[in-house]
């Protein structure tokens, strides 16, 4: 039983680690995007990157809800 539980703990540590490291690129990306002062993004844009980077962020809180220990370390 313990064996179980420690391979389910593996499985979604991996998991949660593969879904976080393209999050944070989309987030990072995205808020470079924002704060670009030589070429500024339109209202529509910027409305469209903002709504990017809210359910990048709920994905983030997804991911750590499922894992919240990996989320620690």
């Amino acid at each position: 039983m313990q064996e179980n539980r420690e391979h389910t703990d593996e499985v979604i540590a991996k998991l949660a680690h593969k879904l976080r490291t393209p999050i944070t690129e989309i987030k990072w990306n995205a808020n470079a995007l924002l704060e670009d002062t030589t070429n500024p993004l339109n209202p529509e844009h910027r409305h469209s990157i903002e709504l990017l980077l809210q359910s990048a962020e709920r994905l983030v809180q997804a991911v750590d809800s499922v894992a919240p220990l990996q989320a620690q370390g």
